[in-house]
């Protein structure tokens, strides 16, 4: 599952996946928007039927990362 805000760039690392044989699915996504993690979790498990592993790995440009969403405890 990849969650990306740039289209292009999500639909390209689906393809290098698939192109090497494995299973991708892209979702175009802001994280930064608190309500999307439910909508990824949902859109994971309609794909895959679980999640085994998460990377969260968010690039923060232009300095010091701002707005964080305080931690949170979903039970998947």
């Amino acid at each position: 599952m990849i969650a990306e805000i740039d289209a292009t760039r999500a639909r390209e690392t689906q393809l290098a996946i698939t192109g090497e044989g494995g299973r991708a699915v892209s979702v175009v996504a802001d994280v930064r928007d608190p309500g999307v993690a439910a909508a990824l979790v949902t859109a994971a498990r309609d794909a895959f039927d679980r999640i085994d592993v998460l990377v969260n790995n968010v690039g923060h440009f232009g300095g010091r990362a701002q707005g964080l969403v305080p931690e949170a405890r979903y039970g998947y």
